[in-house]
C-alpha cells in the first residue's frame, strides 16, 4: 500500500486499481473479526473488575519492565515483580522495597496493583491489562491499513482517469486532423475543375479551328 506506482498507462494502472480493490476488499472482510476481538477484551477487563475485589493492606506496584540497579539507591527487579509501595511522592522515582531491600524504581517502570491478590491473580489481571492494551494497537493498526488503502486507491482512480482523459484528448486530435485533411481536399476541388474546364475550353477552340 506504500507503493507509489500508478502504472505507466491506461490498462497498468486499471490492473493496480483493481488489483487494491480486491486488498481493501479482504481487509473489510476483517471488520467483523476486529469487532469481536474487541467484544472478547472488553469482556477480560468486566471479568477483572468482578472478579476481584479492593481490600486494605500494603500498597503494592508490579514492575512492568526489568530494571538494574545503577547506585546504591535504588533496586533492582525483573518484569512480573510485586514490589512493596514506600513512598511514592516523586511522580519520577518510587521508594519500594523488594526482597528485604529497599531503594527507588523507575515510577514509569511500576504500577499500583491490589495487594490482596495472590501471585497468580496478579500476573492475571497484569495480562488482561495487557490484552486491552494489544487490541487497541491491533485496532490502531487496521484503521490505519484501511486509511493507506483508501488513500491509494484514490491516487489509482485519479490516474486511471488522467490516462482515459489523455487517450481520449489523443483521440479527438487525430479525429481532428482527419477532417482537417478532408476539408482541405474539398477545398482544392474548384481549382481542379476550373483547371479541367479551361483544358476542355483550349481543346475545344483548337479542334474548331483545325475544322473551319
Amino acid at each position: 500500500m506504500l507503493s507509489q506506482d500508478i502504472g505507466k498507462d491506461e490498462d497498468s494502472s486499471e490492473a493496480l486499481l483493481k488489483k487494491n480493490e480486491a486488498l481493501m476488499s479482504d481487509l473489510e472482510a476483517f471488520k467483523s473479526t476486529i469487532e469481536g476481538l474487541r467484544e472478547q477484551a472488553d469482556a477480560c477487563k468486566c471479568a477483572a473488575v468482578n472478579e476481584y475485589t479492593p481490600g486494605g493492606g500494603k500498597e503494592v506496584v508490579m514492575a512492568l519492565y526489568d530494571y538494574t540497579e545503577k547506585s546504591p539507591r535504588e533496586v533492582s527487579m525483573k518484569k512480573g515483580d510485586v514490589l512493596t509501595l514506600l513512598n511514592s511522592n516523586n511522580k519520577d522515582w518510587w521508594k519500594v522495597e523488594v526482597n528485604d531491600r529497599q531503594g527507588f524504581v523507575p515510577a514509569a517502570y511500576v504500577k499500583r496493583i491490589d495487594s490482596t491478590l495472590s501471585a497468580s491473580q496478579q500476573n492475571l489481571a497484569y495480562s488482561k491489562s495487557s490484552i486491552q492494551t494489544r487490541q487497541r494497537q491491533i485496532e490502531s493498526q487496521y484503521s490505519q491499513l484501511l486509511n493507506l488503502g483508501h488513500g491509494r486507491q484514490q491516487k489509482l482512480s485519479e490516474a486511471c482517469k488522467a490516462y482515459v482523459l489523455v487517450r481520449e484528448a489523443a483521440e479527438l486530435a487525430q479525429w481532428i486532423k482527419d477532417k482537417w485533411q478532408q476539408v482541405m481536399s474539398f477545398s482544392e476541388l474548384p481549382f481542379n475543375l476550373n483547371v479541367s474546364y479551361s483544358h476542355c475550353f483550349n481543346f475545344k477552340h483548337l479542334f474548331t479551328l483545325n475544322v473551319c
